[in-house]
């Protein structure tokens, strides 16, 4: 981007530094402070991967014993997983991800209560990073297990919590194509989704009443998950059915303006994947098409939302920024019905170039 960010970057490694280093030192607190926030600097904007490791280590070790916040140790710890990611190291990568999720297990109060749901998503977040780890490795009966595990740990918290834990747990029974297993997952989602109302986020069953907006998000996935499944079975009519009610759900988080768990123009692109993909299925290549270039446009809107999607798409950069691996796949998924429309089509060059680029991304 040139030379003057760099040298910000430059000024600030040096400031940190000079922090972390003093003699006499500086409180364990500012110190420890200080060497977090070089670490996630040098990770983010240098290549100097294992100095950001030691760094963030020390910081680590320094707040061990300390009475510093959850978030604080949480973020070292997230930092230090992505460290060890990019540096290929599952096993140190598996520690720090248990690490996390033990740390926050035991701070979680015995029920979720106004301003108290920063342990259980905590929580929920390490726990995810650890079925994803389990799922990269080919483990995916592991990853089913640490996600029932996950259900039974959040089941006495927030229903927002309860639901995103089993809708991991449904993504997974979908990718080992068990069907029966999704409606259980779909069932048990049900009479929690209709307890809460969720056109108007009224609950009286819990301790901590949960945000309508993120019902109305965990709604969408669902419904999201059930087409998935539907349409694996060939069920078109009702796949049709969810994804306009999933559609018309994204349409009143937009009107909402309010900060989502996954980014609505990603909901929204998965949408649109599975529609190409029933126009396609039943003759209807034009609107197929026409819904695929739609596609194309909210990925575009997706990189422009930040440098979780914005940054780069090389191996580092999908393990420093998750969000991106996400970004690749449905770009991956384009792609791959792009190069199915244009050859049904013997449009063989345009077929051609759709591959080359599949090409690239697995490369």
């Amino acid at each position: 981007e040139g030379g003057q960010p760099m040298q910000h970057v430059l000024q600030a490694i040096k400031c940190l530094e000079s922090i972390a280093n003093a003699d006499p030192p500086f409180l364990p607190q500012v110190e420890a402070e200080a060497r977090a926030n070089l670490g996630v600097v040098l990770l983010r904007h240098t290549d100097n991967v294992r100095e950001a490791k030691t760094n963030l280590e020390k910081a680590l070790r320094i707040v061990d014993d300390l009475p510093i916040s959850l978030h604080f140790k949480c973020c070292v710890i997230d930092q230090l997983t992505t460290c060890h990611a990019v540096l290929g190291s599952s096993a140190p990568m598996l520690r720090m991800i248990t690490k996390g999720s033990e740390l926050s297990r035991k701070t979680m109060p015995t029920k979720t209560r106004d301003g108290e749901t920063e342990p259980v998503d905590w929580f929920l977040f390490f726990q995810g990073r650890h079925v994803q780890l389990l799922v990269s490795q080919g483990h995916v009966k592991d990853g089913i297990a640490i996600a029932l595990e996950t259900v039974k740990g959040v089941e006495s918290q927030g229903d927002e919590h309860v639901l995103q834990a089993r809708i991991c747990l449904m993504q997974l029974h979908l990718l080992m194509a068990d069907s029966t297993s999704v409606y259980q997952q779909i069932e048990a989602c049900a009479p929690i989704l209709q307890r809460h109302n969720v056109q108007n986020g009224q609950n009286g069953h819990e301790s901590r009443p949960s945000d309508p907006a993120i019902m109305l998000e965990l709604q969408a996935q669902v419904c999201l998950v059930n087409s998935l499944l539907e349409l694996r079975l060939g069920n078109v009519q009702k796949v049709s059915a969810l994804l306009d009610h999933v559609w018309h759900t994204l349409m009143q988080l937009k009107d909402l303006s309010t900060t989502t768990l996954i980014p609505i123009e990603y909901l929204e692109a998965i949408v649109a994947l599975v529609r190409a993909t029933i126009s396609r299925l039943t003759g209807g290549f034009k609107p197929g098409h026409d819904i695929m270039q739609e596609m194309q446009r909210k990925l575009s809107e997706l990189r422009q939302l930040g440098p979780c999607v914005g940054e780069g798409e090389t191996a580092s950069d999908v393990q420093q920024y998750p969000c991106l691996a996400n970004y690749l796949i449905l770009k991956l998924l384009l792609l791959e019905s792009l190069t199915i429309y244009n050859l049904t089509q013997s449009n063989v060059q345009e077929a051609y170039g759709s591959i080359a680029l599949m090409t690239e991304l697995l490369d």
